[in-house]
């Protein structure tokens, strides 16, 4: 019986971080795998956030974290001023250890900016939407929505989340903008 749901943990595991059960707690320190703030969780919510942006990931889990503890700077994680985010050269491809640096989130940002103006990435003018590739891509607060084929879909669904947030957000009716106070 253990056997098998050793079996098992190491199926799920390898599916999951790219390693039996066994290496990724190593890798996490003993803790865990879903342990708040582990590298583990870390890794996992990274990658669903590069499936939600649209973009491939090619890390498993050991490669992620040796990616991070050779930078050094895997305490200074985050998107705020002073952290350091891991980008992807000149923000296309996958993630992948051969497309990817460990940098500071404000040079990301400012990089990203500047491509996307260069290439002609279309804000949608303070309504939620931006227009990338084609599709019109809706964020509230700092939040995904989704990505839609039309702008007046993304209007649509860009009203029908902040519906869902009326009481948290200030609205400016002359641009037909919601403000989130956070």
């Amino acid at each position: 019986m253990a056997a098998q749901s050793i079996e098992y943990l190491d199926r799920r595991c390898m599916e999951s971080y790219g390693c039996n059960h066994a290496d990724a707690l190593a890798i996490n320190g003993g803790m865990p795998l879903r342990s708040k703030a582990s590298m583990a969780l870390r890794y996992r919510q990274q990658q669903r956030q590069a499936m939600v942006r649209g973009i491939e990931w090619l890390f498993t889990f050991p490669e992620w974290a040796d990616m991070w503890n050779r930078s050094g700077h895997w305490a200074n994680r985050g998107t705020t001023l002073g952290k350091y985010c891991m980008a992807r050269h000149g923000d296309v491809g996958p993630y992948h250890r051969d497309n990817v640096t460990i940098q500071l989130s404000v040079e990301n940002s400012q990089l990203g900016l500047a491509r996307r103006t260069r290439i002609g990435r279309r804000v949608g003018g303070g309504r939620g939407w931006t227009l990338t590739d084609g599709k019109y891509q809706v964020t509230l607060c700092r939040k995904y929505v989704g990505r839609f084929d039309s702008a007046e879909e993304a209007h649509a669904a860009y009203l029908a989340a902040a519906q869902k947030h009326k009481d948290s957000l200030f609205f400016v009716e002359s641009e037909s903008l919601f403000i989130c106070p956070f």
